[in-house]
């Protein structure tokens, strides 16, 4: 499958799951290979579900299996990437274990428990409105960089 990933006009476009899987006081976080953290996720593929591709990709990041909860928000995320305009919607899922495992590393990311604090420097950083927050899902809209 492929993943819903497109350009158009100067902007990339791709649509976009990540998961929030709380442990107590403590989240799952992923570190990319140029140092980004946000919680782990990617590509929706075509004809795929959102919820399809947070379990999916969750465990391809994590070794972790997971099951969505909730929807929790949907991210408009706007910036700009060595010099090219990126344009996400991002659908952000609480999940639940639904199996006990550890974390291994299986893709270029480094996943790993952090405490919930350090939710405020994850990007986008719009991730941080997560918290503290009843309502569900939140419509979050993040712009960064130099988008006009």
């Amino acid at each position: 499958m492929t993943d819903i990933r497109t350009t158009i006009a100067d902007t990339r476009f791709d649509v976009r799951v990540c998961g929030l899987l709380l442990d107590g006081e403590r989240f799952v976080v992923s570190t990319e290979e140029d140092g980004t953290r946000t919680l782990p996720g990617g590509a929706v593929k075509i004809g795929e579900t959102t919820e399809a591709a947070v379990i999916r990709e969750f465990y391809e990041e994590t070794n972790l299996q997971v099951q969505p909860r909730c929807l929790l928000a949907i991210i408009e995320n706007h910036f700009e990437l060595k010099q090219q305009r990126h344009q996400q919607i991002i659908f952000v899922y609480e999940l639940t274990k639904s199996k006990e495992d550890q974390i291994l590393q299986k893709e270029a990311v480094l996943a790993q428990w952090q405490p919930l604090t350090e939710i405020v420097h994850l990007k986008p950083t719009g991730l941080k409105q997560l918290l503290g927050s009843s309502e569900t899902p939140l419509h979050i809209i993040n712009k960064e960089g130099t988008i006009a």
